[in-house]
């Protein structure tokens, strides 16, 4: 398991609301659910930067391919 560090911060009075909030109706911590906001932020932008990536594959699988069609056997 990784070390865990503390991370002291400031975020707006509404922010902390819906942390409450959900903190409440799921029955976590406010620092469980942060945490959970954090990692599913990661995730989605992991996420995305491997949808760049594949679109710069299919990119060069287009490219080859027309290069392949165009060429005389």
């Amino acid at each position: 398991m990784s070390n865990i560090v503390r991370v002291n911060t400031r975020i707006p009075e509404h922010l902390n609301d819906w942390i409450d909030q959900q903190a409440h109706i799921t029955g976590l911590s406010k620092s469980a659910v942060i945490l959970t906001a954090l990692q599913n932020y990661r995730r989605e932008q992991e996420a995305l930067d491997m949808m760049g990536v594949i679109s710069e594959m299919m990119e060069k699988i287009d490219k080859l391919e027309k290069n392949s069609q165009s060429d005389p056997e």
